[in-house]
């Protein structure tokens, strides 16, 4: 047994186990092409400890991102309880897909996923993903125009109109969810989009981007109207040929939000999750509630962005804004990132053997502050304690110790 099958064994349970919750009841199938045949069959292996009616689909893989799969691999996605589709090329933005959810079945896609990235980003945090995703949510959803800038040029502005926007945390518990496994962000497929975006992280076909010659790509009333690298236009410029302008459709705005993502690494998959990080796409959208159909889905990831909702800015989660904060009965002040954390339980004097630790994990958006109170912590600098905690003591009552997540308000 080699050293990684294990971790693919564990991130396959994660993937079928807690993001779709298959039950023994339910029919479960995996479409994949033998460039992912060693993930197809970990989700296979999963899936089977769980449910009898299991089948895996092997299937040439596609030309380009947003190809439609052969009919009866639609079929078989559309007749299933819940879908897997680890692939070469994207089927996340096809009818395939999207039909397949509007007939009830649930699933995810995981478009040119390593075995690397797998481990890597089903190792995840869903509960924080969908905190930071339901906040940007709460931030975007009403807003009328998003403008996006950046240090290398970045000036854009998008129109979601009534279009919706999703949230993709990696839950695909209900009937009808879909997300892109590994997760993590928010999207909308806009109206309209004008301006100039600049792509200095990660787009295929190059991988990581040379940061000394980012991609810029000029858009015009929701069509992109010019892109500076010549592998990508002759992409477009072949899709063109198929569908005409419906390849230059500026398809797709989206916001990273795992903070477990602390790097890109040059998959699109996993890189468009980081945390902080927006992407905008080209090409098809009918399958996150736009109206364009054509043969490829190509993101490009911009880093650092600074993103207003109505002219109001948005507060991005950030994977280096983030710590662990281990505290224990003698320690008080901790350093990090020239921040001055103090920590103190209600109630000083408690001398409760019992007390063991207390982990906290503290978003870093005011120059200091201290954490006082007991089983709902105050704060001075305008936090709030996040309602779930899990309690760490057995002194039955409130000395302060407590496990907790801290998010700014």
């Amino acid at each position: 047994m080699s050293t990684l099958e294990p971790k693919l064994a564990a991130a396959a349970t994660t993937a079928v186990e807690k993001c779709a919750s298959l039950k023994p009841t339910e029919s479960c199938v995996i479409v994949t092409d033998h460039n992912r045949r060693p993930i197809a069959d970990a989700l296979f292996d999963a899936a089977q400890t769980v449910s009898d009616t299991v089948s895996l689909i092997q299937y040439p893989p596609g030309s380009q991102h947003g190809e439609e799969p052969p009919a009866f691999v639609a079929r078989a996605m559309s007749d299933a309880d819940v879908f897997f589709a680890p692939t070469t090329k994207s089927i996340s933005h096809t009818r395939a897909r999207g039909e397949a959810c509007d007939a009830g079945a649930r699933g995810a896609t995981l478009p040119g996923i390593t075995e690397d990235v797998f481990t890597t980003g089903l190792d995840a945090d869903y509960q924080t993903i969908s905190e930071h995703s339901r906040d940007i949510y709460e931030q975007v959803a009403d807003a009328n125009e998003i403008r996006i800038t950046s240090p290398t040029g970045t000036d854009f502005r998008v129109t979601p109109g009534e279009r919706e926007w999703y949230q993709d945390t990696g839950s695909i518990d209900t009937a009808g969810a879909f997300s892109n496994l590994p997760a993590g962000e928010v999207f909308v497929a806009p109206v309209t989009a004008t301006g100039k975006y600049v792509v200095d992280g990660t787009m295929r076909p190059h991988g990581r981007v040379d940061p000394d010659s980012p991609l810029e790509f000029e858009v015009e009333d929701g069509t992109v109207s010019s892109i500076s690298d010549d592998a990508i236009r002759n992409q477009v410029e072949t899709a063109a040929e198929a569908v005409g302008d419906a390849a230059y459709n500026l398809a797709e705005l989206g916001i990273g939000t795992n903070i477990g993502v602390n790097t890109l690494v040059g998959s699109v998959l996993l890189d468009e999750k980081a945390a902080g990080t927006v992407h905008v796409a080209i090409g098809d959208n009918a399958g996150i509630g736009g109206e364009t159909n054509a043969p490829l889905h190509l993101d490009g990831i911009i880093q650092n962005p600074t993103v207003y909702a109505d002219g109001k800015k948005v507060s991005l989660p950030s994977w280096d804004s983030v710590i662990s904060l281990s505290v224990n009965r003698n320690l008080s002040i901790i350093q990090n990132q020239g921040e001055s954390l103090r920590v103190q339980p209600q109630d000083e004097s408690d001398n409760s053997e019992s007390i063991s630790a207390t982990t906290a994990t503290l978003r870093l958006d005011s120059p200091s502050f201290k954490l006082t109170g007991g089983s709902t912590y105050r704060e001075e600098s305008g936090w709030e304690q996040n309602d779930s905690r899990d309690r760490d003591c057995d002194c039955n009552r409130n000395c302060g110790y407590y496990s907790s997540i801290v998010r700014s308000v």
